[in-house]
């Protein structure tokens, strides 16, 4: 095989640049993530046994020398006559190790550079846990919007349906969603108000896995609206959300990211035992034509691990994500910097205390509805609805 005929990896820029995708998809990063560990594996075992080999030739006679080597954080490893591949992947987490692998009083009574995390630069995120966001029939869409059609407040509900591969792009995951439900909630004209801890959605989840199909239907996100009438009797509706303003508020990024907490993504590669999550957020707004459209959006890891820590919370100003301040024997907040162009084109670095925008959390996904719609249910008015 030559590298006229050798197949291209998912993960290979020149492709992804013709097709002008913008993210990788999870299968294409652990590729990706997977081949450098083997690279550097093989690096690391290189230099070992130079290294060997180099102690062994200045020993008297060059034998009679036992050299212990201890192989790189990545290495492959054998365990009975089988190659162990370790995890390639490691979720990042911004809280103190407790207890500290040196051994000293865990924190707040002391900490060091061992148990302390590290300083955070915030970057886009080159993946995504899902690719696309496909509706079984647009009239999904359009029951949940008819509730603030009639009544002129918001909306919430939890999607249902299935992962699928997602052909467009290399080893692409797509959410396909075959029903809404709306949880009992309070509603108003510039928000609403949802019990997280509803005990009743344990009991939908179960109905959803026993539908009929493999595996029946599991949770794969969340939808709301957030939709303000022109007041010009024309069916149009408010921008609200778009490059000058936001199109996730801080509010908005840190209560996606919690629910993602609440729905981890399980895989073997990781060291933990589960990556990043596939729970997608949909919002329902106006678009710069003055339309209602959808968006599809996912927190990144960085974003759900800074959720975790405790150290980020929402502002006045939507567009904007504030560091907590640190707090004696209770929360440690590791120094933050995030990198952009200034207005000389040059890649700077700034601190993100107290403030940093939310862009830096948040990476964008597709969405559509099939050509040819099979959808799984056969809808009546008000079914997988609580409006009571």
């Amino acid at each position: 095989m030559c590298d006229y005929c050798m197949p291209i990896e998912p993960f290979d820029p020149n492709y992804l640049a013709e097709h002008a995708i913008k993210y990788l998809s999870f299968h294409s990063y652990l590729r990706q993530q997977t081949a450098s560990s083997r690279v550097a594996t093989t690096k690391g075992s290189s230099n070992s046994a130079g290294k060997a080999n180099s102690k062994a030739a200045a020993a008297p006679g060059g034998m009679g020398v036992t050299v212990s080597t201890h192989p790189p954080r990545g290495a492959d490893q054998m365990r009975d006559g089988k190659r162990i591949i370790p995890p390639p992947l490691e979720e990042p987490s911004y809280r103190v190790k407790v207890p500290c692998p040196a051994g000293h009083p865990s924190w707040p009574a002391s900490i060091c550079t061992k148990c302390q995390p590290g300083t955070i630069t915030l970057q886009r995120q080159t993946f995504r846990m899902v690719d696309h966001v496909c509706f079984a029939h647009s009239d999904l869409v359009d029951r949940f919007i008819q509730y603030w059609r009639q009544t002129g407040t918001q909306r919430f509900g939890y999607l249902y349906g299935r992962y699928e591969p997602y052909t467009k792009v290399p080893l692409g995951i797509q959410a396909v969603v075959e029903a809404i439900y709306e949880p009992p909630q309070e509603t108003a004209g510039d928000g609403l108000k949802v019990d997280m801890e509803w005990p009743g959605l344990a009991r939908i989840d179960e109905l959803a896995r026993s539908c009929d199909g493999p595996g029946g239907l599991q949770l794969v996100g969340m939808i709301f609206t957030d939709l303000v009438d022109d007041g010009k009797g024309t069916g149009q509706v408010v921008c609200k959300r778009h490059l000058d303003t936001y199109f996730l508020s801080s509010l908005e990024c840190i209560f996606s990211a919690e629910m993602q907490r609440r729905h981890p993504n399980p895989c073997k590669w990781s060291t933990s035992g589960h990556f990043g999550s596939k729970f997608v957020t949909v919002v329902v707004s106006g678009n710069a034509e003055r339309n209602i459209d959808l968006a599809a959006y996912q927190m990144s890891t960085t974003a759900m691990a800074l959720s975790e820590a405790d150290v980020v919370e929402p502002t006045y100003d939507p567009s904007l994500v504030r560091v907590k301040p640190a707090e004696a024997h209770q929360r440690y907040v590791p120094d933050i910097m995030y990198k952009y162009k200034n207005e000389y084109n040059t890649v700077v670095s700034k601190n993100a205390k107290p403030v940093f925008p939310v862009e830096y959390l948040i990476t964008t996904l597709t969405h559509g509805f099939p050509d040819q719609p099979a959808p799984r249910f056969l809808y009546c008015p008000n079914q997988f609805v609580d409006r009571h």
